[in-house]
């Protein structure tokens, strides 16, 4: 959300996997104490745009569990990427004809 403040959206829609998340969002749920500001600050940039937060499985969204994947080993950097990465392209593909994704435990 941080991003899309910086980068002037007026629009944003917010697919989460966690429920966690959405229901932070939607029932207004406590976030912990050491997020409190920046939660604050998310919240009132979220009141000033057109906001929508919705959850979807992560089967739902493969190219965002991947990117989370990426962003979780490369923790201590921010990386913005303007176009597909290849390692996405199957991903994408599946996800942008409705084809199943199925994950294996």
């Amino acid at each position: 959300m941080e991003e899309a403040q910086k980068m002037e959206f007026t629009n944003v829609w917010l697919e989460c996997d966690s429920t966690l998340v959405c229901a932070a969002f939607t029932v207004m749920t406590n976030v912990s104490w050491m997020l409190q500001n920046q939660w604050n600050t998310c919240l009132n940039f979220c009141g000033t745009i057109r906001f929508r937060i919705t959850h979807i499985f992560r089967e739902g969204n493969a190219c965002a569990d991947k990117l989370t994947n990426l962003g979780f080993i490369h923790r201590e950097s921010f990386h913005w990427y303007n176009r597909l990465l290849a390692s996405l392209f199957l991903e994408f593909f599946m996800n942008r004809y409705n084809l199943p994704m199925y994950r294996f435990c």
